[in-house]
């Protein structure tokens, strides 16, 4: 390569950069909106939000296999590049300005088959999948076409793909923070839309006049010798295998991890919407400087298996270890709100350094990962658009099981304690086992590594406290009270706790994720009671009754001692409905009423 070929390469890889930070960006400010719009349709129920979630991860998995695929046959990935992100930018405009016009046809299908709960979700699905798989497949499909061309120049491959994915990443970290916090305050879900289009359109203009100008030429030339692969660090047909099985695994914990970590900040910071968007930049800050520093070491490293294994086992150590800090949050909170004031924007910083505290190391962890599986898998420059859809696509859909099964299996059946250290150690044993398996390096070495890392694993495993919700959750707790029930569920963690001496079945508190929902002593008995009564001020004949919000159930309780034929009760959370035993005495033992008919479902 000359020096001229090689300035250019230079130059093209850092205007590269810059666009594809603002793809970054613009796809999380569309996750955001458009996740927030659909759920607005769909319901807040845990499975139609993961729903949506799903269909928008699943479509980025599909996209980098099919991106992989077009960025090795196409001779102009960043044309190629150009083109989908100016489809993205105007289907954005389509979804914002048409969904109005589907919701009234979307509401009206949902309410036919409104009984049936698992065709609904079927539905939501679909729909979902109708409004967001053409622009979600073609942003998987932009980090392998990108990656093509920024290699096309023999570069030192591991550097520039790890820069491209960290600097998408931190796209992502701005795209997270502005649109959270201020776009959508400012202007908006239309006119936030609208800087995401235009932002794309420009990019995608931009990437397109950059190809005219260079990728058209190389084109026409004679192609250049490709570079050989590095012998030295190539891998068998096994061993790349394993590694995009670790590499699916990370993805599966990482996503599962993040739904049980969010469950026990959301008691900490109240589930508020500021609250997830914080959270979400932690994480986002973490992958992102993790895979910066790994982009630097890579190329350095020889035996990249071997570290990359090591890395894995540490993160799942990593995982194990944070859960100490966990219990100690709701006393830092306490101090920072009395040194603040209550002042929201200072708040909002202490509570990202709180997030950031606890989860950063894994998360950092985490980010190291991709680089090295990148550069494992891409072996050949010829393969290099496939090894990288493979690589993301695989991490990506074991991401969706992961979070799935995070919230809906993982949770209810083992608790968000016993799940994080489940999936830390499964992640930390995927890790030793790339170890032990890498047959490329030397049984010394590998063997040093597995027991420093076996090592680190038991002391995070010992480390870690007897149940880290719960302690969590007893800490607002009054401290005359005790806990009579305690259940970690889909939708949330619901207790019930009430004096000691209390008389069985009064003087009881409801609480869900740590805030108080409701109570049976004498003040909040009348007034529940009161509400029960409220239908009968109307001088109309009523036969049935549809009651929001269940409780502690004293409502619907004291509207069943009254003729309707049927009562509909709706709760979003099944296990607030299984808690109502522990009212009984002040809800007239609702449940059992025939004509109560308890759904758990959105309330819409």
């Amino acid at each position: 390569m000359n020096p001229t070929q090689a300035q250019r390469g230079r130059s093209l890889f850092v205007a590269t950069l810059l666009f594809f930070f603002l793809s970054g960006a613009c796809g999380l400010l569309y996750q955001i909106v458009w996740t927030r719009k659909l759920v607005l349709l769909f319901g807040t129920t845990s499975y139609a939000v993961s729903t949506v979630l799903c269909i928008f991860f699943l479509g980025l998995a599909f996209g980098s296999l099919w991106g992989g695929k077009l960025a090795d046959i196409n001779p102009r990935p960043l044309r190629l590049y150009g083109i989908f992100e100016i489809i993205i930018g105007i289907w954005a405009l389509v979804f914002i300005a048409f969904i109005g016009y589907g919701e009234s046809i979307v509401v009206e299908i949902l309410k036919v088959v409104g009984p049936s709960y698992a065709l609904g979700i079927a539905l939501r699905a679909l729909f979902a999948t109708l409004f967001l798989l053409v622009p979600v497949t073609l942003m998987g499909a932009t980090l392998p076409l990108v990656s093509r061309f920024v290699t096309a120049y023999n570069p030192v491959q591991g550097l520039r793909i790890g820069a491209l994915y960290s600097l998408n990443t931190f796209g992502a970290v701005a795209g997270c923070m502005v649109t959270g916090f201020i776009l959508l305050a400012e202007l908006g879900y239309t006119r936030t839309t609208l800087v995401g289009a235009v932002l794309n359109v420009a990019v995608g203009i931009v990437a397109m006049a950059l190809s005219a100008r260079w990728e058209s030429a190389d084109a026409t030339a004679e192609p250049e010798q490709a570079p050989a692969p590095d012998s030295g660090n190539s891998v068998s047909p096994r061993t790349a295998q394993l590694v995009i099985v670790a590499f699916a695994f990370s993805g599966f914990c990482s996503l599962a991890l993040e739904v049980l970590w969010t469950r026990l900040l959301t008691v900490l910071f109240l589930g508020t919407t500021y609250a997830f968007t914080t959270m979400l930049t932690t994480v986002l800050c973490g992958i992102a400087i993790g895979s910066a520093v790994a982009s630097l070491l890579i190329d350095r490293i020889r035996d990249r298996v071997s570290a990359y294994g090591f890395i894995q086992a540490l993160t799942g150590a990593a995982s194990l270890f944070m859960l100490m800090l966990f219990p100690l949050l709701p006393n830092m909170l306490q101090e920072f709100q009395q040194s603040t004031g209550l002042d929201w924007e200072q708040m909002v910083v202490r509570k990202f350094l709180l997030s950031f505290a606890v989860l950063f190391l894994p998360m950092f962890l985490f980010g190291m990962s991709f680089p090295f599986a990148v550069r494992i898998i891409a072996s050949s420059p010829v393969r290099l658009g496939s090894s990288i859809g493979r690589v993301y696509s695989a991490n990506t859909f074991g991401g969706v099981f992961g979070s799935l099964l995070g919230g809906f299996v993982i949770i209810p059946a083992l608790g968000t304690q016993n799940g994080i250290v489940l999936l830390s150690l499964i992640l930390a044993g995927s890790g030793l086992v790339l170890l032990v398996a890498n047959q490329g390096a030397s049984i010394a070495w590998r063997g040093g590594l597995t027991a420093i890392g076996i090592i680190v694993i038991i002391a995070g495993f010992f480390s870690t406290p007897d149940d880290v919700s719960l302690a969590m959750n007893r800490w607002f707790m009054p401290p005359e009270q005790e806990i009579i029930d305690y259940r970690e569920g889909v939708e949330g963690t619901v207790m019930v706790t009430g004096p000691a001496a209390s008389k069985e079945g009064t003087d009881r508190v409801l609480w869900i994720n740590a805030v108080q929902a409701t109570a049976s002593i004498e003040k909040g008995v009348k007034m529940n009671r009161y509400q029960g009564v409220l239908p009968f001020f109307f001088n109309r004949p009523m036969e049935e009754a549809l009651f929001m919000c269940f409780g502690s159930g004293i409502t619907a309780g004291t509207l069943s001692l009254s003729p309707f034929e049927r009562i509909d009760t709706v709760e979003i959370s099944e296990n607030v409905l299984e808690m109502a035993v522990h009212f009984k005495e002040d809800n007239f033992d609702v449940l059992n009423s025939p004509r109560i008919n308890p759904i758990v479902d959105d309330g819409r």
